[in-house]
């Protein structure tokens, strides 16, 4: 597995992670554990937005990564 293919990878589990804090949120009347889970969506959003940066710089460093693949 590449470091490209790994980066999308963990992007989307962090992206699922982050969208079931957010549900957790919504779903609680506790308001503790609302700003919890809101915290930790916030948290894991500054994640992802900081791993995509890295993935557009590995594009960048590596063309193979953003043009179509070839047909064979």
């Amino acid at each position: 597995m590449t470091v490209h293919s790994k980066l999308k990878e963990t992007i989307a589990n962090i992206e699922a992670a982050k969208a079931n804090c957010d549900t957790f949120a919504e779903d609680t009347d506790d308001q503790m554990a609302k700003q919890m889970f809101r915290h930790c969506a916030q948290t894991l959003d500054s994640t992802a937005k900081q791993l995509q940066d890295r993935l557009k710089y590995v594009e960048s460093q590596e063309p193979q990564f953003t043009q179509p693949p070839r047909p064979r």
